[in-house]
């Protein structure tokens, strides 16, 4: 059988009336003057086409898959893979993608979450592919500082805790002890929220606006981070987070930062917030 195919597949060299050279010995392809690519080997006296490497598999491979079957008796095989699995996951997101509207559009979460969230988890991993047990981002951030390994970290962290401060059903003013604790810290909520805001539009670049916990002095302070930079590292106890890098609010209000945090208002999470105050009082 293999010395019919090989009879229809191949025609011998100098057939078309001509010698080839060393050099077209060499492995290449070449197009004959019907357009049929050919196939060179220096190891052999032939020239074979395309349809010779599918005639071949063909034949080789019905065989050799029986003979496997055969050797493996019905036994399950699984090839180990040496690629590593991921060291971090990209989160769920706590609500659904429209359930921001009309305040923050579904192509902006979309693309916030799915585009830049989603690769700075994809690069994290990258990062520390060839690492051992690297525990938790918050770990990751508080051990390395700076670097690239603790933006995409923080950046992860950042987006996390972005995505809980938001809710479909938050906005408002705040119940418990967070509105308790923003009257002790700031006089009053308008006042908060009004620092807040001018802090979100003053900060310079990209980066982040956060109402916090300083143990310390037990009040809630606000700061705003650029870039990665977390309070974490600051000894303050994250609370609540606004994302104020363009990629958050462009394709809803262009450049209008002012506009986007006025509409922040309506989907903040104070539950979380609660959350978050309850664990940091009780931080040990």
């Amino acid at each position: 059988m293999y010395s019919k195919l090989r009879a229809l597949a191949c025609t011998k060299r100098g057939y078309r009336g001509r010698q080839y050279t060393t050099q077209e010995k060499e492995f290449k392809w070449k197009s004959q003057s019907n357009n049929n690519p050919r196939f060179y080997s220096r190891f052999s006296d032939y020239e074979i086409s395309p349809w010779t490497v599918a005639a071949f598999g063909v034949a080789f491979s019905i065989p050799l898959g029986i003979l496997i079957k055969k050797l493996c008796n019905g036994t399950n095989i699984v090839i180990a893979s040496t690629r590593s699995e991921p060291k971090f996951h990209l989160k769920s997101l706590p609500f659904g993608t429209r359930e921001l509207e009309p305040w923050i559009s579904e192509d902006t979460v979309i693309t916030h979450y799915d585009k830049h969230h989603r690769g700075y988890v994809n690069k994290l991993n990258s990062l520390l592919e060839n690492q051992g047990e690297v525990g938790s981002l918050e770990g990751i951030v508080m051990r390395e500082k700076k670097g690239d390994i603790f933006n995409m970290a923080a950046q992860v962290y950042n987006h996390d805790f972005y995505w809980d401060s938001m809710s479909p059903r938050g906005g408002g003013r705040p119940s418990g002890e967070i509105a308790r604790m923003i009257d002790e810290s700031f006089g009053s909520f308008e006042e908060f929220q009004k620092q807040f805001h001018d802090l979100s539009i003053s900060h310079f670049g990209s980066g982040w606006t956060w109402l916090t916990y300083d143990p310390s002095l037990k009040i809630l302070k606000i700061l705003t981070t650029h870039d990665a930079k977390t309070p974490l590292t600051k000894g303050l106890h994250p609370i609540l987070v606004c994302d104020i890098w363009e990629h958050a609010y462009y394709l809803d209000v262009r450049n209008e930062k002012g506009k986007y945090i006025n509409r922040w208002w309506n989907v903040v999470n104070w539950s979380f917030a609660n959350e978050n105050l309850s664990k940091a009082k009780s931080f040990k």
